[in-house]
């Protein structure tokens, strides 16, 4: 049987490894931390019995505008040097509608090879 990782947890455990200090999880948390990142795994496919091609939506959360933008621009900085990253959108102003707080967005492909 062919298994291959969470994507989620493989963008969680990069962007730790690279000094992300904000709260890193697949909900919104609560109570509020100030800045944080959201992960959402939204699909993919298998394109060869060895390598799985997944994209993972990656949400950067602040109190003001210019701060959300600022996160999301660091995260996809840091995403361009994971190896498992074949590509990265440009972050996009993706506004949260039942709240206060402000939500920049970018989707993140990712060819993920077998756990072993």
């Amino acid at each position: 049987m062919i298994v291959f990782p969470d994507p989620v947890k493989v963008l969680r455990s990069f962007l730790i490894s690279k000094g992300v200090t904000e709260p890193i999880s697949t909900v919104v948390p609560n109570p509020d931390p100030g800045a944080f990142v959201v992960l959402d795994w939204t699909g993919g496919e298998d394109i060869s019995p060895a390598h799985e091609k997944t994209t993972v939506a990656v949400q950067a959360w602040a109190d003001t505008d210019d701060s959300a933008a600022t996160l999301a621009r660091r995260l996809k900085a840091i995403l361009k040097a994971c190896p498992e990253c074949s590509g990265c959108s440009v972050p996009y102003n993706f506004p949260a509608t039942r709240t206060d707080k402000f939500r920049y967005q970018m989707v993140v492909e990712l060819i993920l090879r077998p756990e072993r």
